[in-house]
């Protein structure tokens, strides 16, 4: 369950959204986090680096780097996390992506 939402439940509603709004960077990061969360990282990459390329939010960046640290390109998720800390600070959701994060950012 995603916010009392059934993982299939949410992947229609997602893929309903894709085809009304396929460039809608918001949309394509849930649906993009769907697929990491299905196990799916190659698909939630592609669609994760989409949404990153319209709009680098701290939340897309976070998990396209989720992502990359799963896929083990683990210098490109840092890159992507370094880059969201500056570009982000005073992002008030920066703290805790921080905290997700962890000890990931030092090699």
């Amino acid at each position: 369950l995603i916010n009392g939402v059934s993982i299939q439940e949410a992947k229609k509603y997602l893929e309903q959204a894709v085809a009304l709004r396929p460039n809608d960077p918001a949309i394509l990061d849930s649906y993009g986090w769907l697929w990491y969360k299905l196990g799916d990282y190659s698909k939630a990459l592609g669609v994760l680096q989409r949404a990153y390329a319209k709009n680098q939010d701290a939340e897309i960046a976070y998990h396209l780097g989720e992502v990359l640290w799963s896929l083990g390109r683990k210098d490109d998720a840092r890159q992507i996390w370094s880059r969201l800390i500056q570009q982000h600070k005073s992002d008030p959701r920066v703290k805790g992506i921080i905290e997700q994060i962890g000890d990931r950012l030092s090699p």
